[in-house]
């Protein structure tokens, strides 16, 4: 293939949007850390989620959203200041691989920092 060419496989290829991933695995982490489901039954459910086709930021998987979720429900949302910890969570999560953040206004957004859409 040449450089900057779509393979056949590429062309039309639907993705399900990053809201509906955080919000899935949401879900699964709460039915995972609540017990509803079989723990073995629950991690082979992830994993089947997880080979839908996500649009994903770099670097994350939607095992590893899994996975921060419940380490964030079993700990930091059941005890006082989770509010502050919820933000900083949403923070540590729109961080890239090599530490840095990317200036934009899902960013902005966590920093409370965003203005009005533009037009």
């Amino acid at each position: 293939q040449e450089e900057g060419e779509e393979g056949e496989e590429d062309r039309g290829q639907q993705y399900l949007p990053f809201n509906r991933a955080i919000g899935t695995a949401m879900v699964y982490a709460y039915l995972g850390v609540n017990n509803v489901v079989d723990h073995l039954d629950m991690m082979d459910r992830t994993y089947e989620c997880g080979k839908l086709p996500w649009l994903l930021p770099e670097g994350y998987t939607f095992v590893l959203l899994v996975s921060k979720f419940k380490r964030m429900m079993m700990t930091n949302l059941t005890t006082p200041l989770w509010l502050q910890r919820s933000i900083l969570w949403n923070l540590v999560a729109l961080q890239a691989s090599d530490g840095g953040w990317a200036p934009d206004d899902v960013l902005a957004g966590a920093l409370r920092a965003a203005g009005g859409p533009l037009m």
